[in-house]
């Protein structure tokens, strides 16, 4: 099965024969954002860059600016918002569980760029002044949302909530 726009948009100039594992993931991520058919995906502004030590993909969503940034580097990490997540081959042997049936971090990194991109995941952000407090979740099936990750940066930021911005990375609308 040949690429479609998206596939060919992601591939188009990328040598990455040489990396088994980032040929895997770039293959697996053009066939995603193939399948999804995202329109709230803007390819003119995404981007894909490489450099020696491996790929940057930057997702724009069409509508807001909101972004999702993959970094292949030997491992694999999400930006979404202020939060990220590490994908790596030793991610059994260290005791990281993931929600999914996948058997390879390069698989269940696009398992969870599909939770992300079809609104699955959301971020709750709270400011503080020397810092952003997160709080990262699934939301199930049955739509109720699941904490899979705290966390947070050290700033200075400016303001302070008692209530949490959400962020969603929904590309589907």
């Amino acid at each position: 099965m040949s690429p479609g726009p998206a596939g060919h948009w992601l591939r188009d100039g990328l040598n990455v024969s040489e990396d088994p594992d980032l040929e895997t993931f770039i293959d697996g991520l053009g066939a995603l954002l193939d399948e999804l058919q995202l329109p709230a995906l803007d390819l003119g502004a995404s981007t894909v860059e490489t450099s020696r030590s491996g790929v940057h993909v930057g997702l724009s969503h069409r509508h807001d600016g909101r972004t999702v940034d993959i970094a292949v580097v030997g491992e694999i990490v999400v930006s979404y918002g202020p939060e990220h997540e590490h994908f790596a081959s030793d991610d059994a042997d260290l005791g990281r569980v993931w929600p999914f049936e996948e058997d390879t971090h390069v698989a269940q990194a696009i398992s969870f760029i599909r939770y992300l991109l079809t609104g699955r995941i959301e971020v709750d952000v709270w400011r503080r002044p020397l810092a952003l407090k997160t709080r990262s979740y699934w939301i199930g099936e049955d739509g109720q949302r699941e904490l899979f990750l705290r966390g947070g940066t050290i700033g200075p930021f400016f303001g302070w909530s008692r209530t949490p911005e959400t962020h969603t990375f929904d590309f589907t609308v």
